[in-house]
């Protein structure tokens, strides 16, 4: 014990307040163990997942009596043995909470010298996350060098199998009609007869209508749809069904599983489903597209080029998963040996973001000029752009959700979805498309029940054009936007306002803020990311600095005008560290 007891223990300093940050975001429970075995420091994940009220609950206990079975002083002096001897101490435990619940986990610990200083770093993973990347391996191997058929054969047996379920299908919706047909169904580990069926009653039609959400239903399915007859005669109780959506977004079938008893939701078990029905809807387009060739041998010419290049896209996909599956093992192996926490499934949440935020062609379709600054803190932001033209006019959005990360991720995602049923589906005026927002992320997270606060702060700006004139109107949530109009920048508020889980305002508290532009004009959109960055002297950039600059650079092309504010943030920032997600839009009318 010699090697540890004649050093002082390490601990993240209060005042750090990025890397405290860094370390209670981290997904698994971490703790700062002294040279008694005794925690003095953990991440809020680690109260979380022992269901500690208060992290007091957790100071000063040894850690090894957070185990389930009683430790004796002789495992206590082991593990302080391992720690001088091999600073490596590991293997799989069952733990116990402060509520007396139980759960699996694996436990690893080392110590470290940093800065002539030593700890004890403690961290309990839980195993159903391990199993959930065993599972997505599986998968993965089992589709990844298969197509046609034979693909959708495997894909159905891989999901039963990995959802426990006795149901599983493929199906494609039967273009200009209201049914679906299915591309291979299995049940109890059977290939059956393909078939057909109407969706109007079935909770298909809800996968299908649900703006590429997922629906699941856990138990008393037959009940929730009495009108799907073949679901009450299969005595199907749970269902778990993912849209299967074209490159526009438009549903072209669906992927579901679905069972005689409840069924339990599996940790990223949506994840994987969502993922291999973006699979399964780029191999019923390639079967489309071969289908078209065969009918259309005269256009076999102008088809070839196209269906090659969707050929190199499935390999490419194909590459991509075998890829993932070798980085998902690596990762195992590297968190194991060097204690750092890189989630693969942040890479595909990525793409999965990244593919609902329109491409800045379309909306250069509606303006004459456009900018985008897209710059999130993490991998996945709680940031987002938003664009939607509807009966002649154009909606465009930016928004800062509660957190960044993964948390802001998950909102910007719901957020997103919500922006599109709304806008998309009705003829609301722009305050009341924000009434309307509160209330359905008030919905979505159940906000009455558990007193939840998270929401978003948020632009919409409404472009209605004419003949010589574009009506500009605005509402803002804690947001502002700038307009230059013949040389001249205005500043326009919003209402200080959040959305979500304010339920005190019985009208709206939005203003409809109105203004009339001409050809040449200029609106600028942005998150707080921006002005709130700080220098190394940690002085912000500032709203007022921000403005001049625009008004420096309003004269350029919004490309060059992108160059100016990048370079200017750069030379700001310097080599301090990126606080918050950064969003900037603008567009020329």
């Amino acid at each position: 014990m010699d090697t540890l007891q004649n050093i002082k223990p390490f601990s993240i300093p209060a005042e750090d307040s990025i890397c405290r940050a860094i370390f209670d975001d981290a997904p698994d429970a971490i703790f700062f163990v002294n040279l008694q075995a005794e925690i003095i420091d953990c991440n809020q994940t680690a109260l979380r997942l022992f269901e500690a009220p208060h992290k007091n609950k957790l100071l000063r206990t040894n850690i090894l009596t957070l185990q389930e079975d009683s430790v004796t002083e002789k495992d206590k002096d082991f593990f302080l043995e391992e720690m001088a001897q091999k600073s490596i101490y590991g293997g799989e435990r069952k733990f116990k909470t402060f509520n007396n619940s139980s759960f699996v986990g694996f436990l690893d610990a080392r110590s470290k010298h940093i800065l002539d200083e030593v700890c004890i770093l403690v961290r309990i993973r839980k195993i159903q996350k391990i199993e959930a990347e065993i599972g997505l391996q599986t998968i993965i191997t089992g589709t990844s060098n298969v197509t046609g058929n034979q693909f959708f054969e495997t894909l159905t047996k891989v999901l039963g199998d990995f959802f426990n379920a006795k149901f599983a299908f493929v199906g494609k919706i039967i273009p200009k009609t209201k049914m679906v047909e299915t591309l291979h169904l299995r049940v109890a580990g059977e290939t059956q007869p393909n078939f057909s069926y109407e969706l109007k009653g079935t909770p298909c039609a809800n996968v299908i209508n649900g703006n590429g959400t997922i629906s699941f239903y856990p138990e008393n399915v037959d009940f929730l749809f009495p009108e799907d007859l073949l679901l009450v005669q299969m005595g199907i109780k749970s269902y778990f069904g993912s849209p299967v959506l074209d490159k526009a977004g438009t549903p072209i079938g669906l992927v579901v599983v679905m069972d005689n008893e409840t069924m339990e939701e599996i940790p990223y078990g949506r994840y994987i489903l969502s993922i291999f029905a973006s699979r399964v809807g780029a191999e019923i387009q390639r079967i489309n597209k071969e289908n078209e060739l065969k009918e259309n041998y005269e256009e076999l010419q102008a088809f070839e080029e196209e269906l090659r290049q969707q050929s190199e896209e499935l390999l490419v996909i194909n590459e991509h998963l075998e890829q993932t599956s070798q980085e998902i093992e690596r990762q195992r192996s590297l968190l194991a040996q060097k204690n750092k926490t890189i989630n693969a499934s942040l890479r595909y949440a990525k793409r999965i973001q990244e593919g609902i935020l329109p491409r800045k062609i379309w909306i250069e379709e509606f303006f004459s000029d456009v900018l985008i600054f897209y710059k999130p803190l993490q991998l996945v932001s709680g940031d987002f752009y938003w664009f939607s033209e509807q009966e002649n006019k154009q909606y465009l959005v930016v928004a800062d959700c509660t957190g960044h990360g993964v948390p802001g991720a998950f909102m910007s995602m719901i957020a997103n979805t919500l922006l599109n049923k709304i806008i998309k589906d009705s003829t609301l005026n722009l305050d009341e498309i924000l009434v309307q927002l509160n209330h359905e992320i008030a919905i979505a997270l159940r906000q009455r029940e558990t007193g939840n606060t998270d929401g978003l702060e948020i632009s919409l700006c409404e472009f209605e054009p004419n003949k010589r004139q574009t009506t500009l109107r605005f509402v803002g949530s804690k947001q502002y936007i700038f307009i230059v109009q013949s040389g001249k920048l205005e500043r326009i508020k919003g209402n200080r306002v959040l959305i979500g889980g304010d339920f005190k305002h019985k009208k709206s508290p939005f203003d409809i803020q109105e203004r009339i532009l001409n050809q040449g004009d200029k609106v600028y959109l942005l998150s707080d990311g921006f002005i709130d960055q700080a220098s190394p002297s940690r002085k912000n950039f500032s709203i007022q600095k921000l403005q001049n600059l625009i008004e420096k650079v309003h004269t350029e092309s919004m490309r060059t005008q992108c160059k100016y504010f990048q370079k200017a943030l750069e030379q700001h920032q310097q080599d301090a560290k990126q606080r918050d997600d950064i969003t900037l839009v603008g567009v020329t009318i």
